[in-house]
């Protein structure tokens, strides 16, 4: 779906050629006069309240854009239900060539009592059913519109109105930096956390089974060394009082790892606009600094130590203070997780955290979790200088802050980097050797801290 005009005007469709519906013998003897459905299509909201698209958020159809339609078939005095009226038509696809809408197959009216109710959406799917619509922004982001007109039968003679309305909540993101960020780069990465699934009703246009995720945004404008704008299409939610929004940037000398937390809770609604300026700060104060083998955090209660360091000290990356308990990559997940990142743990960290009730399928990163916010297992090329290069002279300062458990030499940590869907691969600190484990094996871990 594209972005430009203000409001896309009724196209009249004529359908032509051979009839292809779920209809009993009955139905099919029952089309006396050959009157074909005619449809006209077009957005029901006002701009404003569209979720659209362009710079000016405005809807249209490009060539190439596709609809599906469901039609339920009733006799007068029933009631509407997609659950229990006759299924007449079944997702018949409907196509833009650029100035009108044709049918892959036709639809004909029955006699003059039978009315029809008709469900359409965009953009059309193949095996889908109109009570059980799925949506995930993870999978393929769009902008997900519904049609309904119900009553309609042959003596009506105009065309059938479908006027679409949006399913999803539009969040667009304007992003500032301060002169103490870093210039945003090509790999300056904008990720939502909240609800990113659904399934869709569109006789209710309602929405349930609502899965939690984080979702990587979509950039609008070019690379800019200033500014960015990133836009998701999501369900309705209320945005609770936590982590909204996070940002990853991982060129070496201009990291960025920062999240925005909501102090109030925020409504995203149905088919609105919700737009968010943020501007990033990576400033910290001075005694906020931190060298290479510091304790951290300072002033106590230290829970890691800092191994290397950027921006004058102010962000860095931090290892544990203590091994964390012997555990799974994963229970017997014999596929591939996408933590494929060898330089970012992070980036597999996110992957994993998207798939539902990670939390006892994915052993060794609930570890971490429990050990704290955002600590994660590192890649394989990300861990190697800490676990192998300078191994000996990060255990000569683990044992000089209190509570400081050495890496163990002696055995092999493993990576959050996957090699295959049932391996992944491991570390020995005293040979640097990096061979593959199997994720359903116990091993240790050394969990890694940016920030």
């Amino acid at each position: 779906m594209k972005k430009k005009n203000l409001f896309i005007s009724l196209l009249v469709v004529l359908i032509a050629s051979s009839l292809f519906m779920t209809c009993s013998d009955e139905d099919t003897t029952s089309i006396d006069s050959g009157q074909q459905i005619n449809f006209a299509i077009g957005f029901a909201e006002k701009v404003t309240t569209r979720a659209a698209t362009d710079d000016s958020f405005r809807s249209t159809f490009e060539p190439g854009d596709a609809i599906g339609i469901f039609i339920y078939r009733r006799n007068p005095g029933e009631e509407s239900s997609i659950s229990s009226n006759a299924l007449y038509a079944n997702n018949i696809k409907m196509i833009f060539n650029g100035n009108t809408w044709e049918l892959e197959h036709p639809i004909y009216y029955l006699n003059d009592e039978i009315l029809f109710d008709i469900y359409a959406y965009y953009p059309y799917q193949k095996n889908v059913v109109a009570n059980a619509l799925d949506y995930d922004a993870a999978t393929e982001m769009t902008d997900l519109l519904s049609a309904s007109a119900l009553g309609i039968k042959r003596t009506d003679k105009q065309a059938v109105p479908l006027l679409f309305s949006h399913l999803l909540s539009l969040v667009h993101l304007s992003i500032d930096k301060t002169a103490a960020t870093p210039d945003f780069d090509d790999t300056f990465n904008v990720f939502f956390h909240g609800v990113i699934s659904g399934r869709y009703n569109l006789q209710t246009m309602g929405v349930s089974n609502l899965g939690k995720g984080i979702l990587q945004m979509s950039f609008l404008d070019e690379l800019n060394t200033e500014k960015r704008s990133c836009r998701a299409w999501i369900p309705a939610q209320q945005l609770v009082p936590d982590r909204v929004f996070s940002f990853t940037q991982t060129t070496k000398g201009k990291e960025i790892l920062l999240e925005t937390v909501f102090p109030t809770p925020t409504t995203l609604t149905q088919g609105g606009i919700s737009q968010f300026q943020i501007t990033l700060d990576t400033q910290l104060k001075q005694d906020s600094t931190y060298n290479v083998y510091d304790p951290y955090p300072k002033g106590g209660d230290y829970i890691g130590m800092v191994i290397e360091v950027y921006n004058g000290g102010r962000s860095g990356k931090v290892i544990s203070l203590i091994n964390l308990p012997d555990s799974k990559w994963s229970n017997n997940e014999v596929s591939w997780v996408g933590c494929v990142d060898s330089w970012d743990g992070i980036l597999n960290l996110m992957k994993v955290q998207q798939l539902n009730n990670w939390e006892n399928r994915f052993p060794a990163f609930y570890q971490c979790a429990l050990y704290g916010d955002r600590w994660y297992i590192p890649g394989v090329e990300e861990a190697y200088p800490f676990l192998y290069t300078y191994v000996g002279e990060i255990n000569q300062h683990l044992r000089r802050i209190p509570g400081g458990q050495e890496i163990d030499v002696n055995r092999s940590y493993f990576m959050s980097t996957e090699i295959s869907p049932a391996t992944v691969y491991k570390i020995y600190p005293r040979t640097g050797s990096t061979e593959q484990m199997p994720k359903s094996d116990s091993g240790k871990i050394r969990a890694f801290y940016e920030f």
